[in-house]
């Protein structure tokens, strides 16, 4: 039985949706691993932005309250 798409529109729909979905969550992962690279850090802290909503803050919290062996800087 078919939907309202055909069977070919409905896997274009599903690549149209995929692509913008991957480029905003991918998105925020660019200038961290900047920054974790200009601090001395692990680059593989990049991989808490994938963690949904709280992924963020503790990559923030990670790096401000991490030790940054490039500049010596140990924030305790």
């Amino acid at each position: 039985m078919k939907g309202a798409f055909g069977e070919g529109q409905m896997d274009q729909f599903d690549l149209v949706m995929l692509i913008p979905a991957l480029v905003l969550i991918l998105l925020p992962v660019i200038p961290v691993l900047y920054l974790l690279k200009r601090v001395g850090m692990s680059l593989a802290w990049a991989l808490l932005l994938l963690i949904p909503g709280y992924g963020l803050i503790a990559a923030v919290w990670v790096i401000a309250f991490g030790r940054w062996r490039r500049f010596g800087i140990d924030p305790k």
